[in-house]
């Protein structure tokens, strides 16, 4: 069973200015949950803000924050908590010509690993940093021609746990 209860805020700060600030609360109660070991119970909060500036007629500018906070996460690689920021920017310099640029950044920490055979490892810990560019061109009404470039980093840190099965 879930029940999620979100809220989002929008302010127009100034003419080219526009902030929002996002809430959520989700509660997944688990039937069964012993039987594929699992958490009986999960709640994440998530909270976040934003804000979108037009800097010109062709210029635009966008960056925001997300925390997130989960207890009793159902797998391992859920964190306990993670912080996210992105910014990106697009700019039309012609009428067929458009670009655009982000950066994204995401943390995330866990504190109590959940292995069924073992009390030894204790802690993960997630780094990603993504890059986008891309360039669109359109030469005609009805064809569009687009070059980008993606750029993915993400580091894992985990105590691992290794057993001899052999004997």
């Amino acid at each position: 069973v879930s029940n999620t209860f979100s809220g989002t805020a929008r302010y127009k700060a100034l003419k080219d200015l526009t902030l929002k600030a996002k809430f959520s609360y989700d509660d997944i109660r688990r039937r069964d949950a012993e039987e594929w070991d699992l958490p009986d119970r999960t709640t994440t909060k998530t909270a976040s803000a934003s804000a979108d500036l037009k800097i010109k007629k062709n210029l635009k500018l966008k960056a925001g924050y997300t925390h997130k906070a989960t207890n009793s996460p159902a797998t391992n690689i859920e964190p306990d908590t993670s912080d996210a920021g992105e910014v990106s920017v697009s700019w039309m310099p012609v009428q067929k010509i458009n670009t655009f640029l982000g950066y994204c950044i995401k943390d995330g920490e866990r504190d109590e690993l959940h292995y069924l055979d073992t009390e030894a490892a204790d802690k993960r810990r997630v780094n990603q940093k993504r890059i986008l560019g891309s360039i669109t061109f359109l030469p005609l009404k009805a064809l569009s021609l687009t070059a980008s470039y993606f750029y993915l980093n993400d580091k894992t840190q985990q105590d691992i746990e290794y057993h001899n099965t052999a004997g």
